[in-house]
Parts: C-alpha cells; structure tokens; sequence
C-alpha cells in the first residue's frame, strides 16, 4: 500500500510563539519559509494572538 502523503516520516510541525496581529505571523512565517528553517506554516487563531506553526524535517 502506498502512503497518502510524500512527507519524510521524521517531519514534524512545531510552534514557532505566539503574536498579537495576524499580520506580523504571517511575516514571521514567510521569513522562516525563506530561509528554510521551515517548508510551510500556518497561522492559527488563538485567544489571545495568532499562533505561528512550521513544518520541519
């Protein structure tokens, strides 16, 4: 049976903190993406601020 999903079994998503506007999460996301300590990320809604995950391997 072949995995539905190509991702190395080592990658994990990890939080990357906590801030206060959508906008300065997605920056900091973006920025992590660049320089390739992350492949992607999200911005998660959380009471209070915007959480920051990243996906790494």
């Amino acid at each position: 049976m072949v995995a539905a999903f190509s991702a190395p079994a080592f990658a994990v998503w990890v939080n990357g903190g906590v801030y206060s506007t959508q906008s300065k999460c997605i920056s900091v996301g973006q920025s992590r993406v660049s320089s390739g300590t992350y492949q992607t990320y999200v911005c998660e809604s959380q009471s209070p601020g915007w959480l920051l995950r990243g996906y790494v391997n």
